[in-house]
């Protein structure tokens, strides 16, 4: 008797024979490649090996995709690089506020160098790229560099950040001034600034900035740092953009070449591998095989939605926007994130974009009406929780003036408590810019505030931000609720509400800042609670 075992190959008769045949010249070892391809059906993904072998010509395309892509990429990494630096930075004031971490100076300038020197890295980087691929004379490098230059010539936050890294590397700390406010036990307000006097007064070379620092310190003492660095963020943005601008430029025609290839390859528009497997395994064992990936349609595809998106993100910094993610991922008027990074992300902006107070007629009012009764008819549930009274009591407290006159109004509170009514996801901020127009789509951007709420205090929340008169809020109430019928009680109360909520919190900003913008927001609102709204629908 023998007792060799006989192998079971899950393959019929007949298959076997024929991969006998095909490969013959094959011995069991060798090793048998074909092309691969991601296929999707109904959401669901397998791996399809297909008969076609690598040839030397589809992986002469592919190593032409690769490289291209790989340079693509280099952009696309140094930029992200920048991005995590600036959402550690600004992430920071959020976490000294939440109590998550303790003021340390040595800290916050360290994330403030880190972005000040990926910064810099990442125009440095890209101009050296092109300098190597095609020189110093030539007219890309001029092209790129005349980028950085207009920045430069137009961008205060963009020529004193790159001055700034070099001072902050041969001379000082960036960060001179770290400013907190605690008007209760519970609350820290924290803000960072430069105070211009150190600067200039320091042994550094300031050079042609020089002067427009002297300049501006008559005007102001300090500069504020999250303002600073959003501004900066802005400019290296549309940096981004034009770098992948010319990326194309210079890749569109090879680009376009490729896919023609492709397409005579009859290769499908999706993701491609070579499979391996041994002819022994291919009989005995067809599942044993081992894919590597193969540059294809999918990865120029990936070239092109990326391009789509260049310089229209704009960076978030709250909490809040992550639960609106989930929630809101399937609806229309949601902008989708692009880039996640700790408690922060980078939100999609589309071409040309302008908000409600360009476009502010009734057509468009109507638009937001239908918009906000499909976002608050899904009643998505959220486990972070707005609560508008406490928000009040939050700005009331650390007020250290004009709570006499804040203290007649207090009646409000009391009736808003009675018409109160928490239960689904609302928005919370629904001024004039959180309304995005891009060609024919209206978005709902910005969640920062979103949570758990009454949907009411939304729609009384559109029309006191916005101001609506008469014949505006008439026109929204009409396509929010359609035939459904308004409880005009209760939003009366709301509308109070909101006008005495955006008052306190006018008064308490105008106090720590002292900036003429809030006294007017204030006596705006203040007008408001002396003339309340009367709707008759």
């Amino acid at each position: 008797m023998s007792d060799v075992k006989k192998e079971v190959s899950p393959l019929s008769e007949e298959h076997l024979r024929q991969i006998d045949v095909e490969y013959a010249e094959l011995n069991d070892s060798d090793i048998i490649e074909r092309l691969a391809y991601l296929e999707i059906n109904n959401n669901e993904k397998r791996i399809v090996i297909s008969d076609i072998k690598p040839t030397k010509k589809i992986m002469s395309v592919s190593n032409q995709i690769f490289e291209i892509q790989k340079d693509f990429q280099k952009i696309k990494n140094m930029f992200e690089l920048f991005i995590t630096d600036v959402s550690d930075f600004l992430s920071i004031k959020n976490k000294i506020e939440s109590k998550e971490l303790k003021i340390e100076e040595a800290d916050v300038n360290r994330f403030m160098i880190h972005l000040l020197s990926s910064g810099k890295l990442f125009v440095d980087f890209n101009e050296n790229q092109i300098k190597q691929k095609y020189s110093e004379d030539s007219e890309e490098f001029d092209c790129i560099h005349r980028f950085a230059s207009y920045q430069y010539d137009t961008n205060f936050a963009y020529r004193f950040c790159h001055s700034l890294r070099n001072y902050s590397q041969h001379i000082d700390l960036p960060i001179n001034e770290i400013k907190t406010v605690s008007p209760d036990d519970e609350t820290i307000l924290v803000d960072f600034y430069i105070d211009l006097d150190y600067l200039l007064n320091s042994n550094f070379k300031w050079k042609k900035l020089k002067m427009e620092l002297i300049e501006l310190n008559r005007k102001i003492s300090k500069i504020d740092v999250i303002t600073l660095v959003k501004e900066y963020f802005n400019s290296l943005t549309e940096l981004y953009g034009n770098y992948n601008e010319l990326f194309l430029k210079l890749n569109h025609n090879t680009l376009v070449d490729i896919k023609s290839k492709l397409e005579s390859l009859k290769l499908k528009h999706t993701r491609y591998y070579i499979s391996k497997i041994s002819k022994y395994d291919l009989k005995y064992s067809p599942e044993n095989y081992t894919l590597s990936p193969l540059a294809a349609f999918a990865e120029i595809d990936e070239i092109y939605i990326e391009l789509s998106k260049i310089g229209l993100v704009n960076i978030v910094n709250k909490n809040n926007e992550r639960e609106a993610i989930t929630l809101l991922a399937n609806e229309d008027y949601f902008l989708k994130p692009i880039f996640f990074n700790n408690d922060n992300l980078i939100t999609e902006f589309q071409p040309n974009p302008k908000t409600f107070i360009s476009q502010r007629k009734l057509s468009t009012i109507i638009r937001i009406g239908k918009l906000l009764n499909n976002f608050h008819s899904k009643k998505f549930q959220a486990e972070h929780i707005f609560d508008p009274i406490k928000q009040f009591y939050n700005y009331y407290n650390q007020i250290d003036e004009k709570k006499n006159i804040l203290d007649q109004y207090l009646y409000i509170i009391d009736d808003f408590r009675k018409f109160y009514e928490p239960d689904r996801l609302c928005h919370n901020d629904l001024v004039e810019g959180n309304f995005l127009f891009s060609k024919d789509k209206l978005y709902l951007i910005d969640f920062e505030y979103a949570g758990f709420n009454d949907y009411y205090f939304d729609i009384a929340s559109f029309i006191s931000e916005n101001d609506l008169n008469y014949e505006e809020t008439i026109t929204f109430l009409k396509a929010y609720f359609n035939d459904k019928e308004c409880h005009y009680k209760k939003l009366d109360v709301f509308l109070q509400f909101c006008d005495l909520l955006w008052y306190t919190w006018a008064i308490l900003l105008y106090e720590k800042r002292n900036e003429e913008v809030y006294n007017e927001i204030a006596q705006a609102k203040l007008h408001r609670l002396n003339n309340p709204r009367k709707i008759v629908y």
